[in-house]
């Protein structure tokens, strides 16, 4: 198959694209295809990208692949799958992620955030169809303490002991990466790894002029010591095709390919400003833990200043970046709640739920989704309680958590908080997601879902509605009958939208929980009026009054939810299960306005 590389990347182009992945497409796109052709028409293809950090270097060979699967199949899904540390800043990620599926525009592509460490496994049991890496292998999985050196590289200030231990830590990291992707790969998979080699020079004069702050009196031989960033670029051919020699049980994969190519990174640039984005954070790292925030600080833009002047003749630094390229061997229902409460954790673990695991075993994926999730705090108690029912029947099983949110959620705080939940389940075999999208459309693929929850996000309407004389819709409240038809038609029609697109995503004999809230009509009286006062006192237009309107709606009504399902069929094919009400105090003992505010 002949393939002419698209250039036009609009604004995900990436200079670290056309650096490091642009001239491996032609290689790749060969090897892609003939795995496609294995591949029936009906599966969903899964590309997972490990250490993404932004995004924007790997969205241009994205959009390559995604295309040469269209080129097949218009209608086939397609998981893309973005992993990088905890640690990295996902809410820059996922606006990035965001504005890629709004370039592809393809309704059937559907993008994940995976907080993971790429040096375990991160994903389920023979997912990946399509797996890139190009720079995280340059990082060890922890830092070493040397004795003289900011960064290591051999025969300088460096002991025979420091030397063993952090060539040994690469060895089990690179070993570690391949078991975890040997597991995770499908059969005929692919995974392409881009690993930095190099820069000797560069790495000296860093270590040098850190170590000349030290003979200056400005650090300590303690911090000296402390302060150590955990890069390894003295990978050998020999010491990249070791794991693959324990081809086994234990590592199912073969190398296809292996080829070095000499790069002149950082050409026509700032190096030393390039350099601060990955250095900055390790030093901060070290030097904290004896000085404060500021003083580190302020030895760091020394450090900065010391490094431009030893670098001021360099116009790019010459490295090089040996590619490798390895294989892998060859009917729906919804329950309706206020909340959760005591009955609904009964139904989940002896009715409903607990059958539809019943016909499961060990083999299969289960996938729990949260749509709405905010920080995560408020469903990782259910989803526990929900694993351990799991467990209890399936002890191996993969279980994939979903936890979705509109992209201008703070996704940095939920990667947080999952990780603390991944820490505390301790299962090798649970995997957390992210997934930035807006839940009135399809988030997932087909056939995906084995329970679902969603508890408060369906308040809110899919965009705002100018509320002449309201902040908050409240019915026969300063409300003309326009305005009442257009957001009682807008939230009839999202909540078909939700079912709609959850019928789609949902296995069969899955379920989905879903709580309304209703009432708030005096508490949204209350904020409306108080918020028409201002503009009575003249701290607000008319104008600004119109154009600020809060898009939640807690009023509808049995009939209303019910009414979807009522159109059961091609188009929603879910049964209602269950339909119940119970009344709450919500902020009780919590400052209500302060509550509100958020």
């Amino acid at each position: 198959m002949e393939f002419k590389m698209n250039t036009d990347y609009s604004l995900l182009n990436s200079n670290n694209f056309d650096l490091f992945l642009a001239p491996r497409v032609g290689k790749l796109t060969e090897i892609f295809s003939r795995h496609l052709d294995a591949v029936d028409d009906d599966r969903a293809i899964n590309i997972v990208d490990f250490g993404t950090n932004d995004g924007r270097n790997i969205f241009p060979f994205l959009k390559i692949m995604i295309e040469q699967i269209r080129c097949r199949s218009t209608k086939r899904d397609i998981n893309v799958v973005l992993n990088d540390l905890p640690t990295n800043d996902f809410n820059e990620l996922a606006k990035n992620a965001e504005a890629f599926q709004k370039d592809m525009n393809d309704q059937c592509l559907y993008v994940m955030i995976n907080p993971g460490n790429a040096y375990r496994r991160c994903l389920p049991r023979s997912s990946i169809d399509l797996g890139t890496c190009t720079f995280i292998l340059q990082w060890v999985s922890r830092s070493v303490k040397l004795k003289n050196q900011l960064l290591y590289f051999p025969d300088h200030m460096v002991s025979d002991l420091e030397k063993s231990e952090i060539t040994c830590l690469a060895a089990n990291d690179w070993k570690s990466f391949i078991q975890s992707r040997s597991w995770e790969m499908k059969k005929g998979a692919i995974i392409h790894v881009g690993i930095p080699t190099g820069c000797k020079d560069f790495f000296q004069i860093c270590s040098s002029t850190f170590y000349q702050l030290f003979q200056k009196g400005v650090i300590s031989k303690e911090e000296l010591q402390n302060t150590t960033i955990p890069l390894y670029h003295f990978r050998s051919e020999t010491d990249i095709k070791a794991p693959f020699k324990e081809i086994d049980k234990e590592i199912d994969v073969k190398l296809l390919d292996l080829s070095t190519r000499k790069l002149r990174h950082y050409e026509n640039k700032d190096i030393v400003d390039c350099v601060r984005s990955w250095m900055y954070h390790s030093m901060m790292d070290g030097l904290c833990q004896t000085r404060n925030n500021e003083e580190a600080n302020d030895i760091c833009e020394s450090f900065f200043d010391d490094l431009k002047v030893h670098l001021s003749d360099r116009k790019w630094l010459d490295f090089e970046i040996k590619y490798a390229s390895h294989e892998s061997f060859e009917h729906h229902a919804y329950t309706i709640d206020s909340i959760f409460d005591n009955k609904n954790l009964h139904d989940f673990r002896h009715g409903t739920f607990s059958r539809h695991l019943d016909a499961l075993d060990d083999d299969t994926t289960v996938t729990i989704v949260d749509f709405g999730t905010n920080d995560g705090r408020n469903i990782f108690p259910f989803m526990k309680i929900m694993i351990e029912q799991i467990r209890r029947r399936l002890k191996t099983c993969d279980i994939n958590i979903v936890l979705n949110d509109q992209p201008t959620n703070d996704f940095n705080e939920l990667a947080k908080n999952a990780e603390a939940f991944q820490r505390e389940m301790n299962d090798q075999c649970l995997h957390v997601m992210i997934n930035p999208g807006n839940a009135y459309r399809r988030c997932l693929p087909r056939s995906s879902i084995d329970l679902g929850t969603c508890t408060l996000m369906v308040q809110w309407l899919s965009t705002s509605v100018k509320l002449k004389n309201l902040l908050l819709y409240s019915p026969d409240h300063m409300v003309s009958d326009h305005e009442k038809s257009e957001i009682t038609c807008l939230a009839a029609q999202d909540w078909k939208s939700f079912i709609q697109s959850r019928s789609k995503e949902m296995k069969k004999g899955a379920i989905m929980h879903v709580s309304i809230p209703t009432g708030w009509k005096i508490f949204f009286q209350i904020c409306s009026s108080t918020f028409h006062q201002l503009l009575e006192r003249n701290v607000i237009s008319k104008e600004e009054l119109q154009n600020t309107t809060i898009p939640n709606y807690p009023f509808r009504s049995e009939t209303d939810i019910k009414a979807p399902f009522e159109d059961i069929g091609e188009e929603i094919d879910v049964k209602l299960l269950d339909l119940s009400t119970r009344k709450l105090r919500f902020y009780e003992n919590k400052d209500i306005a302060e509550c509100a505010r958020s």
